[in-house]
């Protein structure tokens, strides 16, 4: 009985450590090895007079932790190798902890990266000065997209934290919904900084649309603080893209470059914004695929 209780146990050990249950593993492991211990200081006289009193538990239990310390430290390793990974890769989205996935429902979203490019520093416009002193004027600030596409259906505000993580180019990707449910699409940019609202007077969008299914297709923006109590934000309206607006759209058109231009007002809810929220708003005939336009660049505009 004690062999097929040691066997049953080392092979439940074996099993759960193949499904990455280190701890559950080590339990098992230790009781074998100290079984094993035991009936061998049993069988051997001499073990006995050696291990006699409180010295043979002592002793037992050393080796049982010696042994279980040896069989976890694989994993010990690896998972302390992995944290120190995971900590270099960008995150991925900000307020995904908030935003729980829909109760009954398999559907957690997707989140679409753009190829990297070369991160450059943002130095905000300056606002066009009313004095007489001789000075240029502040130019045109261009910040490149390096953000994340989010697709997503309601009652969600974003993709749920097991969201599917896909690298690529949003004109060449097919994201469709899973059932008749309308599929929502958004562009988030974190800018890494504060810029002041009152320095702008325009943001311009620049898109590339690749995609020749018919139905419009048009661009609301907001701009958001959330280093702000409370985050507040800021929509600057909707935009229709020309190129989906064509009666007929041939099939090998090839992808159409626009400027989208948004004027800034001025506010007295949000007073700096350091995030810009792209929502693509499809017409209902296409409403259950994401659109193939992806965001080139942000301008600034001085006022």
């Amino acid at each position: 009985m004690r062999s097929l209780f040691l066997a049953i146990c080392g092979q439940a050990a074996l099993i759960l450590a193949i499904m990455d249950q280190p701890v559950s593993a080590g339990i098992l492991l230790s009781m074998c090895l100290s079984m094993l211990v035991w009936r061998w200081s049993a069988l051997v006289g001499s073990a006995i007079k050696q291990f006699a009193d409180r010295r043979q538990s002592v002793l037992l239990c050393a080796f049982a932790i010696y042994f279980t310390v040896l069989a976890l430290l694989p994993w010990v390793v690896g998972k302390s190798l992995a944290s120190k990974k995971t900590a270099h890769k960008p995150a991925l989205i900000t307020h995904e902890a908030r935003e729980s996935d829909v109760p009954g429902s398999d559907y957690v979203g997707v989140i679409l990266w753009p190829p990297p490019i070369k991160k450059t520093e943002i130095v905000p416009p300056k606002p066009h000065s009313t004095s007489f002193a001789i000075g240029r004027a502040s130019k045109p600030v261009v910040i490149p997209f390096d953000g994340q596409y989010w697709y997503f259906k309601a009652p969600s505000k974003r993709p749920g934290p097991r969201a599917h993580i896909a690298h690529g180019r949003a004109t060449y990707v097919n994201v469709h919904s899973t059932d008749s449910a309308p599929l929502s699409m958004e562009a988030y940019q974190n800018l890494g900084t504060a810029i002041d609202l009152g320095c702008c007077s325009e943001i311009d969008i620049a898109i590339t649309n690749a995609d020749v299914r018919p139905g419009t297709i048009a661009l609301g923006i907001r701009l958001s603080d959330s280093d702000s109590i409370g985050e507040p934000s800021l929509d600057l309206g909707e935009r229709t893209i020309v190129s989906s607006n064509a009666p007929q759209i041939s099939l090998n058109r090839p992808p159409v470059d626009e400027i989208l231009r948004f004027p800034i007002p001025r506010s007295t809810t949000i007073h700096q914004f350091n995030e810009i929220t792209i929502i693509f708003l499809s017409s209902r005939e296409r409403a259950q695929a994401g659109a193939k336009v992806s965001i080139q660049s942000f301008t600034l505009i001085p006022r």
